[in-house]
């Protein structure tokens, strides 16, 4: 997949901006999701497919999201920096409300939240976003 440069980034969310399901996801066969913070910027980008799926790339942060902010492009867990060999991609796919959020994290420049779990096969999967 290709990154998504910022102007057709910024279409897609437009595109996005029709009526969609609630922010929130239903869980993938009850999987436990631990809340990452991420803050766009730096290298982070996203692929959306035309199915609606998103991965969302971005850069391991080394510290404790809740003690030390994310740097521009990273994402981190709240209690702990990431792991070495723990998959470095959000992918969401079946909630067009949770893909804008993603998608307008991205082009703010902002900070952004999701709950996401390991799905062993190189994703982080998102099961909710927002804080």
């Amino acid at each position: 997949m290709t990154p998504l440069p910022m102007p057709r980034a910024a279409a897609l969310a437009a595109l996005l901006a029709a009526p969609a399901a609630a922010v929130s996801a239903t869980p993938a066969a009850a999987q436990t999701s631990y809340p990452l913070i991420c803050r766009a910027g730096g290298e982070m980008h996203a692929a959306v497919r035309a199915d609606g799926m998103i991965r969302l790339f971005f850069a391991a942060g080394t510290a404790a999201g809740a003690s030390t902010p994310p740097a521009p492009g990273q994402c981190t867990w709240l209690d702990r920096g990431f792991r070495a060999g723990e998959p470095l991609v959000l992918q969401l796919a079946g909630n067009p409300g949770g893909v804008r959020y993603l998608v307008d994290g991205l082009i703010s420049g902002g900070t952004f939240f999701a709950h996401v779990y390991n799905n062993g096969a190189g994703a982080m999967v998102v099961t909710r976003v927002g804080p």
